[in-house]
């Protein structure tokens, strides 16, 4: 399988990504350019530069790839030190990029093996905190994707230790390897502290998650996209019982997922 890494020269993050991949891991320049920029290849990889923002690139769904890796800066009003990894899409109206009620296809495994990869740095990145982040923005691609991010103000995208933690996660820990629970979550806050826990402290882990800003938008056919476009086989939806919202909304929830086949744990 090839493993597309793709960084944008308008992200501060990314071009320190590129450099340190450059620098540190042996890719080698191709004789192929994309988006007017070289392509590198090493191994596995293959590293990609693109000139626009990358939640905006859907171009890339023409990309002979097999999975695609965005390595990105994390934008936040709290400017926490954070490293996160998420899943790709939008379950209502997509306001940064992607389409309205589409979700790419992810992988509960990569996102698990991230996730607990980029905790392990924290001896030497105390300051920063790891999370599962909601299924939120584009792009739209109809192939396999992650996001991985590096946040979250100006001070942390140029934070060399912080950005060597994002690359070697990347080049060590991108295997679809865990005999864990694949899961999906609805519920709870956008960094999704419960099931960020159940990831680094259990067995289990999650691909898409609807957090509960955007469970006014959910529905029958957003939880089929959700089991659908996890790539593993989803064994249980796993539901924040406390983020939920309102009563109506709680009870709208609860019905949806009354008849679902696959077990619902509320947690």
């Amino acid at each position: 399988m090839k493993f597309t890494i793709v960084v944008s020269k308008k992200d501060i993050a990314g071009m320190h990504f590129k450099k340190i991949f450059l620098d540190n891991f042996g890719f080698r320049e191709t004789d192929r350019v994309y988006d007017s920029n070289p392509v590198y290849k090493f191994d596995k990889f293959e590293l990609l530069t693109i000139n626009e923002d990358q939640v905006y690139a859907d171009y890339l769904n023409a990309y002979p790839a097999d999975f695609f890796i965005f390595a990105s800066k994390h934008e936040s009003k709290s400017q926490k030190p954070t490293l996160t990894a998420h899943a790709i899409g939008n379950f209502g109206k997509p306001e940064l990029g992607g389409r309205e009620k589409f979700l790419s296809p992810a992988s509960a495994y990569l996102a698990r093996n991230y996730l607990r990869s980029l905790r392990s740095y924290q001896n030497r990145l105390a300051d920063f905190y790891v999370a599962l982040e909601a299924t939120h923005h584009g792009p739209f691609l109809d192939k396999p994707a992650i996001f991985i991010e590096l946040g979250s103000s100006e001070a942390h995208w140029n934070n060399s230790a912080a950005a060597e933690a994002v690359v070697e996660t990347i080049f060590n820990s991108t295997s679809f390897a865990a005999s864990v629970e694949a899961c999906i979550g609805i519920g709870g806050p956008h960094y999704c502290p419960l099931f960020t826990d159940m990831v680094l402290h259990e067995d289990f882990a999650f691909g898409h998650v609807a957090p509960e800003y955007a469970l006014n938008e959910f529905d029958e056919k957003m939880l089929q996209q959700m089991l659908d476009q996890t790539i593993e086989n989803v064994k249980t939806i796993y539901v924040n019982k406390k983020g939920l919202g309102k009563s109506k909304q709680k009870n709208r929830i609860k019905e949806i997922l009354t008849n679902q086949k696959i077990d619902v744990e509320y947690v």
